[in-house]
């Protein structure tokens, strides 16, 4: 039997150009956009439709994309935690998403798995030296808070009232991307 993680893979689509030039995405979770951060229209890309835990692995040279789903709704999956509340802990997320990438390969993740020492030295700095920023983070998503922080160092985080937060690291050439939903039903 294949691993659930791997299998989750299918659940990632294409987003598809909306047809209202003002609507927005309602799920947002695991987006791999090389656009302007700026826009508010899906134009390409793909998304985890009830992913509630998941890493991404975005390299905008390439525009590619690897994505980890650590947890679906109705906490199926390995690691259905919420958002950890030590920033540190971010670390135990990128080595699980580098085991997963090991397991099935693509040509650009194989570049990803060689380079995990130097990224994972890039989160690690960005979880030392921005953990205030994180810990406002979690605290937000915790009361169900807007917020978008960016930290000193390296790490950004969108919390929503909805109950959602994307933690962003900039580990160049990539930027990694955590995905938390607390909506688990």
């Amino acid at each position: 039997m294949r691993n659930p993680l791997l299998i989750s893979f299918l659940l990632l689509y294409a987003a598809l150009p909306c047809d209202d030039a003002g609507a927005q995405a309602t799920l947002t979770k695991c987006t791999c956009h090389v656009a302007d951060e700026s826009s508010t229209e899906d134009k390409d890309g793909s998304r985890a439709v009830n992913a509630t835990l998941c890493v991404q692995q975005l390299d905008k040279n390439r525009h590619w994309c690897e994505v980890t789903i650590e947890c679906l709704r109705g906490r199926i999956g390995p690691d259905c935690s919420s958002m950890p509340k030590d920033a540190q802990e971010l670390g135990d997320l990128f080595r699980t998403h580098i085991e997963q990438l090991r397991l099935e390969q693509s040509p650009a993740a194989k570049e990803m798995i060689e380079k995990s020492k130097d990224t994972f030295a890039s989160i690690y700095g960005a979880t030392k030296y921005d953990a205030d920023t994180y810990a406002k983070c979690f605290d937000a998503l915790q009361a169900r808070k807007e917020i978008n922080l960016k930290g000193s160092n390296q790490l950004s985080c969108l919390a929503t009232s909805e109950g959602s937060a994307t933690v962003k690291i900039d580990a160049p050439p990539y930027v990694i991307i955590y995905s938390f939903d607390d909506q688990i039903k």
